[in-house]
């Protein structure tokens, strides 16, 4: 309405002409004003269609599904990781990375002469025990006086000859470390022995200057074992021979520090290789100078045996005579299953059934103790760990089926109760 007061006011104005238009303006404003004011308001769209909640089980989403994608770690239900038992050198390498084995199958072997020799004197004392327990069986008071003076002959003549044994033994002992080993050395009876190696182990030369620093006190107390008759042979020969294995230990070290050195301004690759040829030699001399021992020590107890059987046969102890090859018997068993048992230690078998996954073996490779040498699993039964999320997770359920690798056929067999936050 102000708006047509205000066209009327400046309409007074105007010559007749222009107030009949104005008017006929005014006029169609008053109608356009009322139309929109009787103009009714639009009414509010009702929908007639009603929502519906459905329920259903995750077997029956998961077949509407349709597959679920993932990937996983596969590991091997049956595994194992085979350690070496011994350290040396590969001579025998009969299986590949790769290759089916069987349970108990030979993979590869040390050098074992010295175990194989060990296990051949040892059969032989055993055979001789047995021989024994039968003589005493059926040996006589009337015909043992001979035999028993034959036995005290043989036992004296073992003990002469196992005190032979024992100074060879640290004669050869103390040629591999005085004289081979300690070219290696800077004052090696000091004590402060000095590697002359440049090795990138730095622990591997305090090893081995170690193990030299106590070589000197052991060589000493075996200077004399050997030198005096009527002394305890056995004890002597036992002592002996673990000290023995002690040296063997050190020459070990050597040989994989020799292994592991690098060329240097003091050492050229000629010498690097004149030492390796020494050391090896000089191990060698020392394997064999244990052996020895092992024969004498073998040869030495049955001999002894055999003399205290005749005697108490001469003397009439039949009965003791029996118990005593009885238990000689058992002794030499003993012995026997001990070399046998040290021999396996240098053969690598395979524990499980399945495949060599992983073979750090060479022919003419040093290993050393305890160092992983093969890895065997059983393909035939595997294991699929993956990740999934919790919406995926309930589609799935316990004896779900699987497919692994668009081919071999699975079933789910676990579902983690609760989502991983790592994961």
């Amino acid at each position: 309405m102000n708006i047509a007061k205000r066209a009327l006011h400046k309409a007074r104005g105007l010559s007749k002409r222009d107030k009949i238009i104005v008017g006929g303006i005014f006029a169609a404003v008053l109608l356009l004003g009322f139309q929109v004011a009787s103009r009714p308001s639009a009414a509010p769209v009702v929908s007639s269609e009603e929502k519906h909640v459905t329920i259903a089980s995750v077997a029956s989403l998961s077949d509407k599904a349709g597959p679920l994608p993932v990937t996983g770690k596969v590991s091997s239900v049956s595994k194992a990781s085979i350690l070496a038992v011994s350290s040396g050198e590969i001579v025998s390498l009969s299986r590949a990375l790769g290759d089916r084995v069987a349970a108990g199958s030979v993979i590869a072997s040390f050098e074992n002469s010295s175990q194989r020799a060990a296990v051949l004197q040892a059969q032989g004392a055993y055979e001789g025990a047995q021989a024994a327990l039968a003589k005493a069986k059926g040996s006589t008071a009337a015909n043992s006086g001979l035999s028993s003076a034959q036995a005290a002959q043989a036992a004296q003549n073992a003990a002469v000859s196992a005190n032979a044994t024992l100074r060879s033994a640290y004669a050869s002992l103390d040629d591999a470390v005085h004289t081979k080993a300690d070219a290696l050395f800077s004052n090696p009876n000091s004590s402060l022995p000095h590697l002359n190696l440049t090795v990138p182990d730095g622990q591997l030369s305090i090893n081995a200057e170690n193990q030299r620093l106590a070589l000197n006190p052991l060589l000493q107390s075996l200077s004399a074992l050997g030198r005096e008759e009527g002394g305890d042979i056995h004890a002597d020969i036992t002592a002996m021979t673990s000290k023995a294995r002690i040296v063997a230990a050190f020459f070990d070290t050597l040989v994989e520090a020799l292994n592991q050195a690098v060329t240097s301004s003091s050492v050229s690759a000629s010498t690097l290789s004149s030492y390796q040829a020494s050391i090896a030699a000089a191990r060698t001399q020392v394997l064999a100078a244990i052996s020895s021992l092992t024969t004498a020590k073998s040869a030495y107890d049955s001999a002894v045996s055999g003399a205290s059987v005749a005697q108490n046969s001469a003397s009439g102890g039949i009965a003791n005579d029996i118990a005593a090859a009885e238990a000689s018997v058992k002794s030499a068993l003993g012995a026997l299953n001990a070399a046998q048992a040290n021999l396996e230690k240098t053969i690598v078998r395979a524990p499980i059934s399945g495949t060599i996954v992983s073979l750090s073996l060479t022919r003419g490779g040093y290993v050393s103790a305890f160092s992983q040498v093969a890895q065997i699993s059983n393909p035939g039964a595997l294991n699929v760990e993956t990740y999934v999320t919790s919406e995926d997770a309930k589609t799935l359920a316990v004896g779900g089926k699987s497919v692994i690798g668009g081919s071999v056929q699975g079933v789910v067999v676990f579902i983690a109760p609760a989502l991983d936050p790592t994961t």
